[in-house]
């Protein structure tokens, strides 16, 4: 019996309490806590929109590059420059635009009317237009949001006075 007395140790007991682990329920670092979910959520988010941007520029990318817009581009290019070069040399040859010069190029991939027409008095006209106003449209036809442009070039003034 004393040697059951000398194993046996007092017991002690305290009341049971229960402590949650989460900032939610405690309250303690709650705010942190609610700024880490967000910064989470967040960064999913930018994550997901920067894989459907970048998957949309691919598709952009592979639709101006696939054949018929290569070659639009390029016969688009060309007339730009032969009718540069042949605008050219007619305002620098001597009364190249003595008589009517007019004439209209339509560019499907822009939807644009190109027009050039000289005047009575020697100026060359040339005018852009949206497609929407047709092959009869005209630079005065536009209205203010519309993307349009008309150069007047006074040929006759590029030539000497003494006729050459």
């Amino acid at each position: 019996m004393i040697l059951l007395l000398l194993i046996a140790t007092p017991i002690e007991a305290d009341q049971i309490t229960h402590k949650f682990n989460s900032p939610s329920f405690s309250g303690i670092n709650q705010s942190q806590h609610y700024l880490t979910i967000e910064n989470q959520e967040a960064s999913r988010k930018k994550a997901i929109q920067d894989k459907i941007d970048a998957e949309l520029e691919e598709i952009e990318r592979e639709l101006e590059n696939n054949t018929i817009n290569r070659f639009l581009r390029n016969f688009e290019s060309r007339i730009y420059s032969r009718l540069s070069k042949e605008l050219v040399e007619t305002l620098f040859e001597q009364d190249s635009l003595a008589g009517s010069v007019d004439g209209r190029f339509y560019f499907q991939s822009e939807d644009y009317y190109i027009r050039y027409y000289t005047l009575d008095d020697g100026t060359l006209i040339m005018e852009t237009y949206p497609g929407k106003y047709g092959e009869d449209g005209t630079y005065e036809s536009c209205e203010p949001d519309d993307l349009c442009t008309k150069i007047e070039v006074p040929v006759s003034s590029f030539g000497s006075d003494d006729g050459t």
